[in-house]
């Protein structure tokens, strides 16, 4: 009895260590908008379609909407406001729009009447940073998915869109 209740304890433990250390389950939309909410923004990343031709530039819009009843500030410590991480088909991170970018380190500001929206346009060429040569070099035909960030803030935390699946067929 004793040796059961001692591996009820360290399989109790070890379940609620894999449960709480684990990474959440993706959440992929399909389509051609991915968006996510907060108390006081929402955060809406589209692309013009799912599908793109190798080498097409990939236009990213995202729009930061105020759904605060009154005006807010929102506020960065430097001008990268704004992100998005590209995974491939297998989930796995292969790049980001702002890797090999350079920011400048002056807090930023943008300020929001009720309802009013903020749209700022990233473009991804289809290319990704090669961590060996420090070269960009284009990606292959396949399945890639977007994941939009706004980025941390003094006034706010980090905001991501579930993933946005896109298609670049050969």
């Amino acid at each position: 009895m004793a040796l059961f209740l001692v591996f009820a304890v360290i399989a109790g433990s070890f379940t609620a260590w894999y449960l709480f250390t684990r990474p959440p389950p993706l959440r992929v939309v399909t389509g051609r908008m991915a968006q996510a909410f907060n108390d006081r923004v929402a955060l809406i990343m589209s692309v013009d379609k799912a599908e793109f031709g190798l080498g097409e530039t990939v236009n990213v819009t995202f729009t930061i909407r105020n759904l605060w009843e009154g005006d807010i500030s929102l506020v960065w410590d430097s001008h990268l406001i704004l992100d998005f991480v590209v995974y491939g088909e297998s989930f796995k991170k292969i790049c980001a729009w702002s890797w090999g970018r350079y920011f400048y380190d002056i807090p930023r500001t943008i300020n929001l009447h009720e309802g009013e929206p903020y749209e700022e346009i990233l473009s991804w060429d289809q290319k990704i940073l090669d961590g060996v040569t420090g070269n960009f070099t284009q990606v292959d035909p396949g399945v890639y998915y977007l994941e939009g960030i706004l980025v941390k803030g003094f006034s706010h935390e980090e905001l991501r869109t579930p993933l946005l699946r896109i298609t670049i067929p050969p």
